[in-house]
Protein backbone atom coordinates (compact mmCIF):
# COMPACT_ATOMS: atom_id res chain seq x y z
CA UNK A 1 0.00 0.00 0.00
CA UNK A 2 0.94 3.47 -0.83
CA UNK A 3 0.26 6.08 1.42
CA UNK A 4 0.08 10.30 0.24
CA UNK A 5 1.44 12.91 2.14
CA UNK A 6 -0.96 15.54 3.24
CA UNK A 7 -0.56 19.01 4.41
CA UNK A 8 -4.03 19.19 6.61
CA UNK A 9 -4.82 16.29 9.01
CA UNK A 10 -8.24 14.46 8.44
CA UNK A 11 -11.34 14.97 10.52
CA UNK A 12 -11.48 11.77 12.28
CA UNK A 13 -15.63 11.25 11.47
CA UNK A 14 -15.67 8.06 9.21
CA UNK A 15 -16.68 10.10 6.04
CA UNK A 16 -13.26 10.32 4.54
CA UNK A 17 -14.83 13.70 2.10
CA UNK A 18 -11.47 16.10 2.50
CA UNK A 19 -9.65 16.01 -0.53
CA UNK A 20 -6.70 14.00 0.56
CA UNK A 21 -8.44 10.89 0.44
CA UNK A 22 -9.28 11.36 -2.74
CA UNK A 23 -5.87 11.61 -3.75
CA UNK A 24 -4.86 8.50 -2.02
CA UNK A 25 -4.72 5.49 -4.14
CA UNK A 26 -6.96 2.71 -2.98
CA UNK A 27 -6.70 -1.08 -2.37
CA UNK A 28 -9.64 -3.20 -2.73
CA UNK A 29 -7.84 -6.67 -2.96
CA UNK A 30 -8.26 -8.40 0.18
CA UNK A 31 -8.60 -12.06 0.55
CA UNK A 32 -10.48 -14.01 4.10
CA UNK A 33 -8.86 -16.33 6.84
CA UNK A 34 -11.96 -17.93 7.40
CA UNK A 35 -13.50 -20.03 6.71
CA UNK A 36 -12.16 -20.08 3.13
CA UNK A 37 -8.26 -18.95 3.85
CA UNK A 38 -6.96 -17.11 0.35
CA UNK A 39 -10.51 -16.62 -1.04
CA UNK A 40 -11.49 -13.24 -1.89
CA UNK A 41 -13.21 -11.50 0.79
CA UNK A 42 -16.75 -11.74 1.37
CA UNK A 43 -17.56 -7.91 2.08
CA UNK A 44 -16.26 -5.43 -0.28
CA UNK A 45 -13.57 -3.31 1.67
CA UNK A 46 -11.62 -0.09 0.06
CA UNK A 47 -8.55 1.67 2.04
CA UNK A 48 -7.14 4.33 1.48
CA UNK A 49 -4.04 5.79 3.93
CA UNK A 50 -2.78 9.74 4.29
CA UNK A 51 0.48 10.88 6.57
CA UNK A 52 1.55 13.98 7.76
CA UNK A 53 4.52 15.00 10.12
CA UNK A 54 2.22 13.60 13.36
CA UNK A 55 0.39 10.37 12.12
CA UNK A 56 0.06 8.07 9.63
CA UNK A 57 -4.10 8.06 9.26
CA UNK A 58 -6.03 4.99 7.57
CA UNK A 59 -9.07 5.15 6.48
CA UNK A 60 -11.30 2.06 5.19
CA UNK A 61 -15.28 1.22 4.18
CA UNK A 62 -16.33 -2.24 4.78
CA UNK A 63 -19.61 -2.96 3.09
CA UNK A 64 -21.75 -6.06 3.29
CA UNK A 65 -24.38 -7.52 5.66
CA UNK A 66 -23.63 -8.80 9.17
CA UNK A 67 -20.89 -7.79 11.25
CA UNK A 68 -16.68 -8.54 10.70
CA UNK A 69 -15.45 -11.57 12.81
CA UNK A 70 -12.31 -11.22 12.45
CA UNK A 71 -9.82 -8.97 13.02
CA UNK A 72 -8.34 -7.04 10.02
CA UNK A 73 -4.99 -7.47 9.28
Amino acid sequence: MLAVRTEAAPRIDGKLNEPGWAGAPVVSSFTQRDPNDGRPSSKTATVRMLYDQEALYVGARIEGSGSITYRLG
